[in-house]
């Protein structure tokens, strides 16, 4: 940026902290400073060509439009430019605007942990490279640590999504971790067994506390990906019997899949009780490409669903946790359709088996009273049987 197109991005800059500060939320939530970069190089002057900026959406240009033009159009006042002044921070106000910097970056880290530690209501841990000399200082919430069901030790190989920040206090660079995932078959397989272990002891497994699915069910709550094929399986195998389905598009894999499953299951139960199941499917893989269907986070979600959950995850040769935590385990996406369609294919099968029944009935009925009333000379009956079908 020139001088004065610098000029212009200090005065939107200062402005956007003020409107911030007036709604109690971070800068960045009211407008990137990649955002106001492209303002100050560009100068719109209208809200048609502020709308044509990256990053102005329309609830942004609604609400802030007023400010940002203001502010273009009185740079334009004055031709003269203002003599540049040196900006100085405070410490406090410098790793404030770092902070604005750093924090809308979100990034998911792999690397392997070297030291752990748990204090004052955090997990602080290591994070280093194990092909070059480098290591990434990471803390987590103890509570969201918990929500994991992960116990982090040295030498485990991690996958950590969140975002960089300053610490005030000590000036120390930290990655704030929201979500984690486990790389490695071997790490897996122990995590798995460990957490099986620990909801068993919980009841989570019992049959006893397992909710009954209705035989003849006519609406369905369908939570999967609308890209992956258990999607398309599950609804051509369904058949047509006029069931109602709403469905929810999730991710099925990687670490924001727990989120949104588990986001998917209470919103439904919160806003449509009268779904009479809900299928949570997703077609086979990894260990570590099924391992949000591993996590406590997820068993609790399942667990706690006041709607009763069919799973059906991967082939028939996968077992999850949530498979075993659900009410009613299917093999495959085709099995959950078939488990909730095959009543009402045999209800069909049945009246057709009745109807059957009813006109051999009618013939005898009919035939034996043609007989009497030949017998005794009377006039025919009309054809009933005909009449029935």
């Amino acid at each position: 940026m020139n001088r004065n197109d610098n000029n212009l991005y200090e005065q939107l800059r200062e402005k956007r902290n003020e409107v911030a500060k007036e709604a109690g939320i971070e800068p960045f939530m009211v407008l990137h400073n990649s955002v106001l970069i492209e303002i100050a190089e560009k100068k719109p002057t209208t809200a048609e060509k502020l709308g044509e900026i990256k990053g102005m959406g329309k609830k942004r240009l609604e609400r802030y439009s007023e400010f940002i033009l203001e502010t273009i159009n009185g740079s334009f006042v004055s031709p003269e430019p203002k003599k540049e002044e040196e900006k100085v921070y405070s410490v406090s106000e410098f790793i404030d605007f770092i902070n604005e910097l750093l924090v809308p970056e979100r990034a998911v880290v792999q690397g392997e942990i070297n030291h752990v530690k748990s204090m004052n209501g955090y997990t602080f841990f290591t994070l280093v490279d194990k092909n070059e000399d480098a290591a990434l200082n990471c803390f987590v919430w103890q509570t969201k640590l918990s929500s994991f069901g992960l116990e982090l030790k040295e030498g485990l190989e991690l996958k950590v999504e969140g975002f960089p920040k300053i610490f005030k206090r000590s000036g120390r660079f930290n990655f704030e971790v929201e979500h984690i995932g486990l790389v490695g078959e071997g790490a897996l397989k122990l995590a798995f067994e460990a957490l099986k272990k620990k909801l068993a002891i919980y009841g989570y497994f019992e049959q006893e506390r397992k909710k009954p699915v209705s035989k003849y069910i006519r609406r369905i709550g369908l939570i999967t990906s609308a890209y992956g094929d258990a999607k398309n399986d599950f609804l051509t195998h369904l058949g047509k019997f006029g069931l109602e389905i709403y469905f929810c598009n999730v991710r099925v894999e990687g670490l924001y899949a727990i989120d949104e499953i588990t986001s998917a299951i209470r919103w439904f139960n919160e806003n449509m009780g009268d779904i009479e199941a809900l299928i949570l499917t997703r077609g086979g893989g990894s260990l570590e490409s099924l391992q949000p269907f591993n996590s406590e986070a997820m068993s609790k979600a399942i667990f706690a669903s006041k709607i009763p959950i069919i799973t059906a995850i991967g082939h028939e040769n996968n077992e999850t946790i949530a498979d075993l935590v659900a009410d009613v385990y299917a093999s495959t996406p085709t099995d959950a359709a078939r488990i909730l369609s095959d009543p009402w294919r045999r209800a069909g099968d049945l009246l057709a088996s009745y109807k059957t029944n009813i006109t051999h009935l009618l013939f005898a009925l009919q035939n034996r009273e043609w007989l009497r009333r030949r017998e005794q000379g009377l006039g025919l009956l009309p054809k009933l049987v005909d009449n029935f079908i």
